[in-house]
């Protein structure tokens, strides 16, 4: 059979997997189609909820003169693009972009040398899972298929550093990893803003918009300012960064929020997670 070129990321989404069972399906977006499909199923999450997602972020890159995809499009648009696999459609998923950001790590000393304004690491949080479905839910015992648990143990680990105990309400901005729609709804969950199988009704209430209680990837995300995959954590660093400096121009959420998070994951299948809590004091 003819084997289909792929670049070296491809490779090792592709090839980490297991060769029998999981590769056929196709490199990360087939895996998350599945993903997609058990969250669906267990939490009666809609394609209707998904697409207020992609609906929210192309439109808050409307106001970010940076974005790569900003556009004006209503639910319907998202539900009736291509099917790429059910039930991710083209408007549900972020393009693969070229983009770049540095962030300059320093200590309080030089921290406060190099800047009047500088943004404090108060927390941080990581975690690892076995990159192959069908050890997951062993490795993971108690855990359902659909669920991301490399989310929770990093948020854990990030809040108990930085004395958060309730996030939506401690939490100003929020950048999170937003590859596809379904991701951003599945993250509110394991990031603790609402309970699990409440990401939709937080889409529905815009609890997540700019100028809701807890703003998300106001910027436009993954799905609107663009994915540089592998380096997208930083980015989104960068990003919460300019909120918490009262930077971002038409997308800033509010004139002084205090503490931002920001979360990436990656990896085949959701197996590694990272999440940094900032804050300007």
């Amino acid at each position: 059979a003819d084997v289909p070129k792929l670049n070296g990321f491809q490779n090792l989404i592709v090839y980490g997997n297991d060769s029998i069972f999981e590769t056929p399906f196709g490199a990360a977006l087939g895996q998350f189609a599945m993903l997609c499909q058990a969250y669906m199923s267990i939490y009666n999450i809609t394609e209707e909820q998904a697409a207020k997602v992609s609906v929210k972020n192309h439109g808050n890159a409307l106001l970010n003169p940076n974005a790569q995809s900003p556009l004006r499009i209503a639910v319907e648009d998202v539900l009736n693009s291509k099917i790429i696999a059910w039930p991710i459609k083209f408007l549900d998923c972020s393009l693969v972009s070229d983009i770049f950001a540095a962030v300059v790590f320093a200590s309080e000393e030089r921290a406060k040398e190099l800047t009047d304004d500088p943004i404090w690491i108060k927390g941080v949080g990581h975690a690892n899972d076995v990159g192959k479905f069908g050890w997951r839910e062993v490795m993971n015992p108690g855990m359902t298929f659909g669920q991301a648990p490399v989310m929770r143990a990093a948020a854990k680990e990030a809040y108990k550093m930085a004395g958060i105990t309730d996030p939506l309400n401690q939490i100003d901005v929020a950048q999170i990893q937003d590859g596809f729609t379904w991701l951003e709804l599945l993250t509110y969950e394991m990031l603790g803003f609402c309970r699990e199988g409440g990401g939709g009704r937080m889409i529905d209430e815009g609890v997540t918009h700019i100028g809701g209680k807890l703003p998300v990837n106001p910027g436009g995300g993954c799905i609107g300012h663009g994915h540089a995959y592998g380096g997208i954590g930083m980015f989104d660093m960068a990003e919460c960064v300019r909120q918490l400096r009262g930077d971002a121009g038409g997308y800033q959420v509010r004139p002084t929020p205090n503490i931002g998070l920001v979360e990436t994951m990656g990896g085949s299948a959701m197996s590694v997670s990272t999440v940094f809590i900032l804050g300007r004091s």
